[in-house]
């Protein structure tokens, strides 16, 4: 326990929770990265044209997916009522790692070229594969914590630290 708080475990989950949000935020904007190289691409290269609209295509999808996984961090109601299963910590944690799998796969924006210099490219790549891992891992996390059935035993921390009346409604425990 810290200082005769919340357990140290719903002090990791918080901060998971936060590092997930953070991480998925900064997914959604290297793909935005992704669909404006696309797009620059594509009116600067009209014999190609057909390659840049899918990989534009592509990436406005998987910015989307990364922002749908935001506001699972975020808690948003309307989401948790269209799609009950994302309180499941085994589909949420599906759902994460297959954002973190799309991003690894495409990893469009350097192959496509956003800026003009070779460097820059290779390093806004490499933090893309850096976030797809990170988020790997977190979804390998949570589709792990609901085998183990970690999220349940958290409930019942939870229970007798907070006095909330949404407890079962709260997404993460």
């Amino acid at each position: 326990m810290v200082n005769n708080q919340k357990p140290v475990s719903l002090w990791a989950l918080k901060f998971l929770s936060y590092l997930s949000l953070i991480i998925a935020i900064m997914n959604s904007v290297q793909y935005i990265l992704g669909s404006s190289a696309s797009l620059k691409n594509m009116i600067n290269n009209s014999d190609t044209i057909d390659v840049f609209w899918y990989l534009f295509l592509v990436n406005v999808y998987g910015a989307g997916f990364s922002i749908v996984v935001a506001l699972i961090e975020l808690r948003n109601k309307p989401l948790f009522k269209q799609f009950k299963g994302f309180k499941n910590w085994a589909i949420r944690g599906l759902f994460v790692i297959f954002v973190a799998l799309l991003n690894l796969t495409l990893n469009t924006t350097a192959s496509v070229g956003l800026f003009n210099d070779n460097d820059k490219n290779e390093k806004l790549q490499k933090s893309r594969e850096i976030l797809a891992y990170i988020l790997f891992g977190i979804g390998v996390f949570y589709l792990l914590g609901e085998i183990l059935c970690c999220r349940r035993r958290m409930q019942g921390i939870k229970s007798k630290y907070v006095s909330d009346s949404t407890l079962a409604a709260s997404s993460l425990v």
